[in-house]
């Protein structure tokens, strides 16, 4: 006759805290129901012995826990932790570019929730869409966060390209009626002008103007990253004076002379200069030989 002696397996429970993690976190493992336990597989482990160890799995495991008791009887329990991947965070526009004192929308995906830095030149630091406009180059960085709690980050660079430098010139500030200016601008790319009248094309660097009335004309230039700058010139129009010529007498004969005589300006040129004993004057004498018209430009 033969005996033979069985001795009841531990119960042993195996738990996870928390059951699913995000990449990178960490989670415990514990045992109960023996007094030894080794914990399987190792990857991601601190320890493989003990009641309580951690663990951060870049991928779900399943672990397995064997216990042993005192009476040298073993028991095996395993639990599954789920690993979380990260949010693919995405910002846009890619690379944003702005002109000094303009603002550009960024829109980040991929996430529930956002949060933004730094602060600077943002309208807001939540939210999906923010507007920026910083007033030199700035980087920034949106941390995302999905439903289950895991983050993730995204960075862009903001360029902020100054305003161009826009002058403009004239020829002549100041001008008689129907004279004609010339009317340049230099510091940017392309160039328009307003208001339209009296000019001669809206848009160039080189544009020429017949006022007819006091004006102020402005120059709007953009240069090669769509930057806008504009300058004012005014242009003060002076009224022609109004000039009478008389001769006296209108008919003469052929070998006498007459008197030319001018008004309304302060000096006065004369032409043709045939027959004339002067061609400058309010007042000159003349004789020619044949009919003639004279002409007299007074000026003011």
């Amino acid at each position: 006759t033969i005996s033979i002696v069985t001795i009841p397996t531990s119960i042993i429970n195996a738990t996870v805290l928390p059951t699913a993690i995000c990449l990178g976190d960490s989670a415990q493992l514990t045992a109960n129901g023996a007094i030894f336990y080794t914990w399987a597989p190792s990857a991601g482990m601190t320890a493989t012995t003990g009641a309580a160890v951690y663990t951060h799995p870049v991928v779900t495991t399943v672990y397995t826990v064997t216990g042993t008791a005192s009476n040298g009887c073993t028991a095996i329990d395993s639990v599954t932790l789920t690993i979380n991947p990260p949010p693919n965070v995405l910002i846009s526009p890619a690379s944003p570019s702005i002109c000094i004192g303009n603002s550009v929308s960024l829109t980040a995906s991929g996430a529930s929730t956002y949060t933004w830095l730094p602060a600077y030149g943002l309208n807001t630091v939540t939210g999906a869409t923010v507007s920026a406009n910083p007033l030199v180059d700035t980087t920034y960085t949106v941390t995302g966060t999905d439903v289950n709690g895991c983050k993730n980050t995204f960075t862009i660079s903001i360029t902020v390209n100054p305003l161009p430098i826009v002058v403009a010139a004239t020829s002549d500030d100041t001008v008689c009626t129907g004279q004609t200016v010339t009317l340049s601008a230099v510091g940017a790319a392309t160039y328009s002008w307003l208001p339209v009248i009296g000019l001669s094309a809206t848009v160039g660097s080189i544009v020429t103007s017949t006022p007819a009335s006091n004006i102020s004309y402005t120059v709007t230039g953009t240069d090669g990253f769509g930057c806008i700058n504009r300058d004012t010139i005014s242009i003060v129009t002076i009224p022609t004076a109004n000039i009478n010529a008389s001769v006296a007498p209108t008919s003469i004969c052929l070998g006498d002379s007459a008197q030319l005589t001018a008004n309304g300006a302060i000096s006065y040129t004369w032409a043709p200069s045939a027959g004339m004993t002067a061609t400058t004057g309010a007042a000159v004498y003349t004789h020619p030989v044949v009919t003639t018209v004279y002409t007299v430009t007074g000026t003011s």
